[in-house]
C-alpha cells in the first residue's frame, strides 16, 4: 500500500520491539512517510542497530536505537526521556513488544505460574508502563498518539496459549482505559492481528498451515499489511480506544 499523502515529516516515533516482525515493519512504515523512527529494544542491541541503518539506508530516515525494556518503568522513562533530548518530541510511539509461550489450549498441565508472571509482566505490566510513561509527551504533541500491537487472541478464545490470550485481551482494554486518560490532547489504539508470518513464527508452521486452512482469505498475514494498519492508526485523527482487527477473517470463525 502507498502512504505517500501521510507527511510525517518532521515527526518522531518511537517504535518499542522494532528490531523484528511487526515492530520491524512498522518502523519502516513510518520511516517512508517522513518520521524519525527510534527502535526500542529489550535486549537484541545488533539486531535494533541493523534496522536503523537500514532504515537510513533506503529511506534516508533520521533514526537512533535506544534500549527500552517494557518490563522495566525506569528504562522505558529514560528511553522517552533520550528521544525527546535528541529529537526534540516524542509524537508517536508503537508497542510492538510482547512475549508467549506455545502451549496447546487443552493442556493445563503444561501452564505454570512462572509462565504467566512473565507473560502477563510483559504484555500487560509492560504495556502500563508505557502507556503511564508516554503519556506527558505524547499529550504535548499536536498528533500524539500511542499503538499497541495487541492480537485476536484477545477477542477470540484462541492463540498460543492461555496466558498470552488473557494478557492480549487485558492488553485491549487497558488501552480503552488510557484512551480516556489521553483525551482530548492524545489518542491511544490497538492493532489485533491474525496469524502474521514473521519470526515468531519459526517453529510452529502449523498455526501458518491453519490459518490458511481457516482465514477467510486462506493465507497467514504478512507484518508489512499489520505495518499499514499502525500507520493509519497513528495518522487517522479521530480514532481512539479502537482495537483494529487485521487477521484476513480468521476471527469471522
Amino acid at each position: 500500500m502507498s502512504w505517500s499523502a501521510c507527511d510525517l515529516a518532521g515527526k518522531t516515533a518511537l517504535v518499542i520491539g522494532g528490531n523484528s516482525g511487526i515492530g520491524r515493519a512498522a518502523a519502516e512504515a513510518l520511516s517512508t512517510v517522513g518520521a524519525s523512527v527510534i527502535i526500542g529494544y529489550g535486549h537484541r542491541e545488533s539486531e535494533a542497530y541493523a534496522v536503523s541503518q537500514q532504515l537510513q539506508l533506503v529511506a534516508g530516515a533520521s533514526t537512533a536505537i535506544v534500549s527500552c525494556n517494557v518490563a522495566d518503568i525506569d528504562d522505558v522513562k529514560s528511553a522517552l526521556a533520550t528521544v525527546h533530548a535528541k529529537f526534540g518530541s516524542v509524537d508517536i510511539v508503537i508497542n510492538a513488544a510482547g512475549i508467549t509461550e506455545f502451549v496447546p489450549i487443552m493442556d493445563l498441565n503444561a501452564i505454570t505460574v512462572d509462565m504467566w508472571n512473565r507473560i502477563l509482566h510483559t504484555n500487560v505490566i509492560g504495556a502500563w508502563n508505557v502507556g503511564q510513561a508516554a503519556r506527558p509527551y505524547l499529550q504535548d504533541s499536536e498528533v500524539g498518539n500511542l499503538v499497541f500491537v495487541g492480537s485476536i487472541a484477545g477477542l477470540t478464545p484462541s492463540g498460543s496459549s492461555i496466558p498470552y490470550a488473557v494478557s492480549k485481551a487485558a492488553l485491549h482494554h487497558l488501552a480503552k482505559l488510557l484512551a480516556k486518560a489521553y483525551s482530548p490532547r492524545a489518542r491511544v489504539n490497538v492493532v489485533a492481528p491474525g496469524t502474521i508470518d514473521t519470526p515468531w513464527m519459526e517453529g510452529h508452521e502449523e498455526m501458518i498451515a491453519a490459518s490458511r486452512a481457516n482465514a477467510y482469505l486462506k493465507r497467514a498475514g504478512q507484518a508489512s499489511e499489520v505495518a499499514d494498519a499502525i500507520l493509519f492508526l497513528a495518522t487517522t485523527r479521530y480514532a481512539t480506544g479502537s482495537v483494529l482487527v487485521v487477521d484476513g477473517g480468521l476471527s469471522l470463525g
